[in-house]
């Protein structure tokens, strides 16, 4: 799993947690030994209940994601998706909930990362289809003013080879061209 886990009992106390979760929690309260949500969401009361109802729902075995703000009070709010998956005894009832936390302001961060690594690439590929394309339109354009009549059999024979691949080079780049460029 990646991001923050928690276990977390029947009081939302934290009975286990990952390096991530911890770190998370250590940023958010400025302590190592916070155990309980609560301690986290004490400055957001609203936020704080809609995660007691969800985790609420959790202790119920309902499978459940929510999105969050968490707004620590050392810190700078932080927008997380929160998953929630219910772990059972051996009777059958429900004795601890898994807590799968991912900050959404690192996912934008590498959305908006990769979106203009994409834009990078597109613009260095329409560039090099235009590098391309300029001096295969004017082999094309020499190999339309060469009269095959004019050339001995052997070089018929190359000159036949020379055009059809040049304009299947040149289609090929226009191909390829349009696609980047409608791919936004």
């Amino acid at each position: 799993m990646t991001g923050a886990v928690w276990v977390i009992n029947s009081v939302f106390e934290f009975v286990q947690q990952n390096e991530t979760a911890s770190k998370t929690v250590e940023i958010w309260t400025g302590r190592y030994d916070a155990h309980l949500f609560s301690t986290i969401l004490r400055s957001n009361p609203d936020e704080l209940m809609r995660l007691n109802k969800f985790f609420e729902k959790a202790f119920e075995g309902k499978v459940s994601d929510i999105e969050l703000k968490i707004n620590p009070i050392n810190s700078q709010a932080t927008y997380w998706y929160v998953g929630t998956k219910p772990i059972f005894d051996s009777v059958g009832l429900v004795s601890s909930v898994l807590v799968n936390g991912i900050e959404l302001n690192r996912l934008s961060k590498r959305l908006s990362k990769l979106e203009s690594e994409n834009s990078l690439l597109r613009e260095l590929f329409m560039k090099l289809s235009h590098i391309l394309r300029s001096p295969l339109s004017s082999m094309l354009g020499l190999l339309d003013l060469i009269d095959p009549n004019q050339l001995d059999f052997e070089n018929q024979k190359y000159f036949s080879y020379l055009k059809p691949l040049a304009k299947k080079l040149d289609e090929v780049i226009r191909t390829n061209a349009k696609q980047i460029s409608s791919s936004d």
